[in-house]
């Protein structure tokens, strides 16, 4: 990458959002795309880059909203790109990108605090790279978590309590309200990128498993291995799968389903679940990370993996939603997330109508 010649320095107070290889929109992807436009209409400078393709979900929603994502391809062209923008501060989100940026700060010439945003259990991590990120985090000044569960994970690994700090899911002003739309009331909604840990080959079997009918909506970035299952699973009649791949769930979405179904083995703080909750829809969900926290009197907490306990759960969802009311939860606003990530940061705190407090 060749910055070009007419682009300035970042403008004081700044901020550098470094990304190591983007899936597709999941739920960190999609808080980023309403606290960062919201950050800019604060005054606070920032640019968004990726250690890998830029033309991504994620870059065409940032664009959409008036942001772009640029893209370096290796270490050295990132230490080109934060030298010539001059970054405050480097929030970078993962382990990959954090030790790009731990690897060349040293050689970068001035001053940099760096945030890593760990949003995640790190599922299946292994024991060499825990030891490189106890012994690396030196050069870390702040790791964000969204979740105590999250926090203590990386206690356990030998990351320092004193550097952790937590910054709770939030959802952007879209959210706010209901939005109208006639609900199927067979219709299930699952969230969440193609991975091990997302636990979609568990939902397919448990459905199988339920008498009601259900149309189960995926959103996913790939959604190759749930069809593959699907067919081989054969649920049944009365049951039916749409996969939506590449798009951004939106409050659209939500306010069409009946049930939200999180089966995942490994989480952190979901922000589907947050998602769900706004639209009046109740959550199906396994005890993972800190999930069952955030569920209220309207959901069905389940145990991770128990194929079983999701049907039964997921048939008496589909069944209340006809017979019970949904009682109101209350949520953290992006206004609270960009309050305590610019304190994080050490930026000066700035109230929503953009002067500093």
């Amino acid at each position: 990458m060749k910055c070009p010649r007419n682009t300035r320095a970042l403008a004081e107070p700044s901020i550098a959002f470094v990304w190591g290889r983007l899936e597709g929109m999941g739920g960190t992807e999609r808080r980023a795309s309403e606290f960062i436009p919201r950050l800019t209409s604060l005054g606070i400078a920032s640019e968004s880059v990726t250690l890998g393709p830029a033309d991504t979900p994620f870059g065409a929603y940032l664009n959409e909203v008036g942001e772009v994502l640029q893209s370096v391809r290796s270490p050295v062209q990132l230490a080109r790109y934060l030298r010539h923008k001059r970054p405050r501060v480097v929030v970078a989100f993962g382990l990959r990108a954090s030790m790009a940026v731990r690897l060349v700060k040293p050689i970068l010439g001035f001053r940099l605090r760096l945030i890593d945003a760990r949003n995640g259990l790190e599922f299946q991590r292994g024991r060499t790279m825990w030891q490189v990120d106890r012994l690396t985090q030196a050069l870390v000044q702040v790791y964000m978590t969204n979740s105590e569960v999250a926090a203590n994970k990386l206690a356990d690994n030998g990351i320092s309590r004193t550097r952790i700090k937590t910054n709770v899911s939030a959802l952007g002003d879209e959210w706010l309200g209901r939005t109208a739309a006639e609900r199927n009331p067979d219709r299930v909604l699952m969230v969440g990128n193609a991975r091990p840990e997302k636990g979609h080959d568990t939902a397919v079997r448990a459905i199988a498993r339920v008498s009601a009918d259900v149309h189960l909506v995926l959103y996913t970035n790939d959604g190759t291995d749930v069809r593959a299952l699907w067919d081989e699973v054969a649920p049944g009649p009365g049951k039916s799968l749409t996969v939506v791949e590449g798009e951004v769930v939106g409050p659209g979405e939500y306010a069409q389903a009946t049930v939200l179904l999180h089966p995942s083995l490994s989480e952190s703080l979901p922000r589907a679940i947050l998602e769900a909750q706004s639209q009046g829809v109740r959550v199906v969900a396994t005890r993972t990370g800190d999930t069952e926290s955030i569920l209220s009197a309207n959901d069905y907490p389940v145990a991770v993996g128990d194929v079983d306990g999701i049907a039964i759960a997921l048939e008496s969802a589909l069944a209340d939603s006809r017979s019970r009311p949904y009682v109101h939860v209350h949520q953290r606003t992006v206004d609270d997330y960009c309050r305590d990530l610019l304190s994080i940061c050490g930026v000066p705190s700035i109230n929503t109508t953009g002067k500093t407090a």
